[in-house]
């Protein structure tokens, strides 16, 4: 079985929990190798890591809460995914307002619950699976 590597982003605080979760889920349900940037903090220490992530995967999840827009990080991550080509799927709550980013790359993107967000996930492993086979074949 090919084991895809995907790199999960999160914008703000609200996306954290989120991201480690959907982490959990994809790396436990086998094909997947998750990163999740754990130790963001000032300054850009981790930036080489995430770079070389982002770099080295198959696709991406970028998850969007109602704080996602101010953050600067997320933004950077997803032009450089965008300069990258990698195949992204937006993971966006409810009511959360669309970062410009978004509209602009023209994407579709994924809706759920802030307060039930693992309800959304069972469907997460096809598009993501969809997502990387599109890009071996462009």
């Amino acid at each position: 079985m090919t084991v895809l590597n995907v790199f999960i982003g999160w914008g703000g605080p609200a996306g954290i929990p989120i991201a480690l979760k959907l982490d959990y889920y994809l790396n436990s349900s086998g094909g997947f190798r998750c990163f999740v940037a754990r130790k963001i903090g000032p300054g850009l220490a981790e930036l080489p890591e995430i770079i070389e992530e982002i770099r080295n995967c198959d696709a991406a999840i970028m998850i969007v809460t109602k704080w996602t827009f101010r953050s600067r990080r997320w933004r950077d991550e997803m032009s450089y995914i965008y300069r990258k080509r990698v195949p992204v799927l937006p993971f966006v709550a409810n009511k959360a307002p669309i970062p410009a980013i978004l509209d602009y790359m023209d994407l579709q993107w994924f809706r759920f619950n802030p307060a039930k967000p693992a309800s959304s996930f069972r469907e997460i492993p096809s598009f993501v699976s969809a997502l990387a086979r599109a890009r071996r074949r462009a």
